[in-house]
């Protein structure tokens, strides 16, 4: 394409073989280019009217192609997301009690980071004494909860 930057890195690699003829078409979804094809040949190849448009229909369809390939990655990101929320909140809501909530949002959501712990620690009033809700993977694979403890100043 007349006036196209070439990347340098790009520029490099192709100075590195033999192809010195390219056509490059831009891959475009609703007037946005997404990607560029390139197709490289030889010093002194002419690429003529059929293979530009060959090559032009075949931009088209790629272009699509790629553009639901991306959508359907972005989709399945924004389904794990939904499901961590949905888990989390069937356990939170499974619970009356604030602390079976902590616990049960903890163990959730250790378990969707795959983390070997979750934690969080509640001041008890009047005292200077917190109280662990962590959730701790044992060497034995089990959760085990933590004991009380002063609180840090």
């Amino acid at each position: 394409m007349p006036g196209s930057i070439i990347p340098i890195t790009v520029r490099e690699s192709l100075t590195q073989t033999a192809q010195r003829a390219v056509l490059c078409l831009p891959l475009r979804v609703d007037d946005e280019t997404v990607r560029v094809l390139a197709v490289g040949d030889v010093t002194g190849r002419v690429f003529d009217g059929v293979e530009r448009r060959l090559l032009e229909a075949f931009a088209d369809q790629a272009a699509v192609t790629l553009h639901l390939s991306d959508l359907h990655q972005r989709t399945r990101k924004q389904l794990t997301q939904t499901q961590i929320v949905l888990a989390v909140s069937q356990s939170v809501g499974a619970v009356p009690h604030p602390s079976g909530i902590l616990r049960r949002t903890l163990r959730e959501l250790g378990r969707s980071l795959g983390a070997d712990m979750a934690g969080a620690w509640l001041l008890e009033s009047g005292l200077r004494m917190c109280r662990g809700l962590r959730r701790l993977r044992g060497h034995d694979g089990r959760h085990r909860a933590t004991r009380k403890r002063r609180c840090p100043s």
